[in-house]
């Protein structure tokens, strides 16, 4: 299967891994979308536009994003909590090569490990993240 849509989630097979894309959804979606990411390895790279995470366990998304390729969270309502969370992890991942934030504050993240962080990917964009 090359492509699937299911509506507010799409999930795309491309020759770097899978490729899930999921926009608006409330919080019982987000709790089960979160549930199977941390029992699976097959997806590499995601994108969660306009959906608030505010209610998803620090530690949850942190380590379900952590061992991603490729992260997009816009506008998603990230708390300083899980955003400090999500970089302590990534200093030391291996995995993860390129990170958008786009509009999410990131002012109350500790300057030095979101400098440690981002300082290893590939490419980073922060665009309107405060």
């Amino acid at each position: 299967m090359e492509f699937l849509n299911l509506g507010k989630v799409q999930l795309h097979a491309l020759p770097t891994g899978r490729y899930l894309t999921c926009s608006r959804l409330r919080k019982a979606e987000l709790e089960q979308l979160f549930t199977t990411l941390m029992a699976q390895d097959r997806i590499q790279d995601i994108t969660i536009e306009t959906s608030d995470l505010a209610g998803i366990g620090d530690n949850i998304l942190a380590t379900c994003l952590s061992k991603m390729r490729f992260v997009e969270l816009s506008s998603t309502n990230l708390t300083s909590r899980q955003l400090s969370a999500l970089f302590h992890l990534l200093a030391d991942s291996k995995e993860l090569e390129e990170i958008i934030l786009s509009r999410n504050i990131l002012s109350h993240v500790p300057a030095d490990a979101l400098a440690r962080s981002l300082a290893r990917l590939k490419k980073v964009k922060l665009e309107y993240s405060y």
